[in-house]
C-alpha cells in the first residue's frame, strides 16, 4: 500500500492542505518547530485508524474551521482508490469512512482494510510513520543499542518482540535459580508444603464432615419415623376421643333399638296415621316459614335499630324514667291536687273581691280603694288562712315543677 497525496479538510491547524505526488518509496515532511509535521503525520493515522479520544482532545475541532478530517489516495498493486474520514456525528464519532475508486464506485472500508493487511496502529507507528523525536531518540542510542533496538522491531511474530521474550526467560530463570535474594524455588516449596498439610487437613475434616453427614441422614430418618409415629398415634387418639364424645348416643341409639324390637308387632296404627303425619309435617314447614318470616323481620327491626343508634339522652335518663313510671299514681294525685287548690284559690280570689265590693258598697267607697289598712291583729287573726295558702302555694309550685319534669320527660320519649 502507498499513499499517494492527501487532502486535509480541518485537522489541528490545517485548513484545506492539498499534497499530490507523494514519493512511492519514502516521504520526509520538514519544517520549523510548531509549522504542523506532527499534525499531518497524525493526521494520516487518523485516516488510517480512526479519530481517537487523544487527537479529537488535541487537534478537534479546526482552529481555522473545516469538516474535522480529509482524504488520503491510496494506491494498492494496480487499484487506485481515495479513502476519506470525516468525525462530525458527536465527541465520540472515530469517523466514517468513505472510500471512492477511480470509476466513482463508493463504498465502506473494506478496501481501506485490504490495502494495510491486518497491520494495525502499533506496527505502522513504529515502522511506517516515524516521528522526528522517535529519529532522534534512535540517534541518541549507541551502534550496538540501536541494533538491539531495530533487531527487537523486527524479530518476533505478532507483535511480540524474541529479543524480549528470550531477556524476560532470562530473567525468570535467575529469579528461580539465585543463590542470593532467597531462591524462587526454595520459596515455592515451602509454599508447596504449606499447601499440602492444608490439603491434608481438609481432606481430615471432609472425612469428618461425610460422618456428621451420615449421622445427620441417620437422625432424619429417626425423626422420620417418629414422625410417622406421632402422627399414627394422633390419629388413634382422635378416633378414641371421637368415640367417647359418642358413646352417650350410641347408647341412647340401642336403648331405642330395643324398644323398637320389643314393641315391633304390638303398636296398631290407625288407619289415618300418614295422613296424619304429613298434616303435622305440613304445619311444622308452616311454622318454620313463619319463624323464617319473623327471623327476617328481627334482623330488619336490628340493623334499624343499629342504624337509629342509641338515644343517649334517653340512657342517661332510663332510672329516673323508670321512678317517674313507679311514681306515675302518686303524680297524677298530685296532678289532682293541684288542680282541686288552683280552683280553691280562684274561690277564695271570686269570693275577696265579692266581700270588697260588698265592703266598698257598705261603707260608701268605689271598688273599695279607701278601705283601712289592715292592722296586726287582723293579720293575726288571719294567719291560718295565710299559713294554708303558703301551703297551698308550695304545693302548686311542686307540682308544677313535676309536672314540667313529666312534660320534659315525655317529650324526649317521643323524639
Amino acid at each position: 500500500m502507498k499513499i499517494t497525496d492527501l487532502e486535509i479538510d480541518g485537522f489541528g491547524v490545517w485548513h484545506n492542505l492539498k499534497q499530490t505526488n507523494l514519493s512511492r518509496r519514502v516521504t520526509t515532511f520538514y519544517g520549523a518547530n510548531e509549522a504542523g509535521k506532527t499534525t499531518v503525520m497524525q493526521f494520516v493515522r487518523s485516516v488510517l485508524y480512526g479519530m481517537t479520544p487523544s487527537r479529537r482532545k488535541r487537534y478537534l475541532p479546526p482552529l481555522d474551521g473545516g469538516q474535522p478530517g480529509g482524504v488520503l489516495g491510496i494506491a494498492e498493486g494496480e487499484q487506485r482508490f481515495r479513502a476519506s474520514r470525516i468525525a462530525d456525528r458527536g465527541p465520540d464519532d472515530v469517523g466514517r469512512v468513505i472510500c471512492t475508486t477511480s470509476d466513482g464506485a463508493t463504498g465502506g472500508d473494506r478496501l481501506l482494510r485490504e490495502a494495510l493487511a491486518d497491520v494495525d496502529e502499533a506496527t505502522y507507528s513504529n515502522v511506517f510513520a516515524v516521528s522526528l523525536d522517535e529519529i532522534q531518540e534512535l540517534g541518541m542510542l549507541s551502534g550496538s543499542k540501536a541494533g538491539e533496538w531495530i533487531y527487537r522491531l523486527t524479530s518476533g511474530l505478532d507483535r511480540v518482540s524474541l529479543y524480549d521474550v528470550i531477556q524476560s526467560l532470562s530473567r525468570e530463570r535467575q529469579a528461580l535459580l539465585s543463590d542470593t535474594g532467597g531462591s524462587r524455588i526454595v520459596s515455592l516449596s515451602a509454599q508447596r508444603d504449606t499447601l499440602r498439610s492444608e490439603v491434608d487437613r481438609l481432606r481430615e475434616q471432609n472425612r469428618v464432615w461425610s460422618q456428621l453427614a451420615v449421622k445427620i441422614k441417620e437422625l432424619d430418618e429417626q425423626i422420620i419415623a417418629v414422625e410417622a409415629g406421632v402422627r399414627k398415634a394422633e390419629h388413634h387418639a382422635r378416633t378414641i376421643e371421637i368415640a367417647v364424645g359418642l358413646k352417650p348416643n350410641w347408647r341412647k341409639r340401642e336403648k331405642l333399638a330395643e324398644q323398637l324390637n320389643h314393641l315391633s308387632g304390638r303398636v296398631k296404627l290407625p288407619a289415618d296415621a300418614i295422613d296424619r303425619l304429613n298434616a303435622v309435617n305440613a304445619d311444622i314447614e308452616k311454622h318454620q316459614r313463619q319463624a323464617d318470616v319473623l327471623q327476617g323481620q328481627r334482623h330488619q327491626l336490628r340493623d334499624e335499630a343499629d342504624r337509629l343508634g342509641i338515644n343517649e339522652l334517653l340512657v342517661r335518663n332510663a332510672s329516673r324514667i323508670d321512678a317517674l313510671g313507679e311514681q306515675r299514681d302518686w303524680l297524677q294525685s298530685l296532678q289532682r291536687q293541684q288542680d282541686d287548690l288552683e280552683r280553691e284559690a280562684k274561690q277564695y280570689e271570686s269570693r275577696v273581691t265579692a266581700e270588697q265590693k260588698r265592703l266598698g258598697e257598705a261603707l260608701g267607697l268605689k271598688d273599695g280603694q279607701r278601705l283601712r289598712e289592715l292592722t296586726e291583729t287582723d293579720l293575726e287573726g288571719l294567719q291560718p288562712q295565710i299559713d294554708a295558702l303558703k301551703m297551698a302555694q308550695k304545693r302548686l309550685d311542686a307540682a308544677q315543677r313535676d309536672h314540667d319534669a313529666l312534660t320534659e320527660s315525655e317529650r324526649s320519649l317521643r323524639t
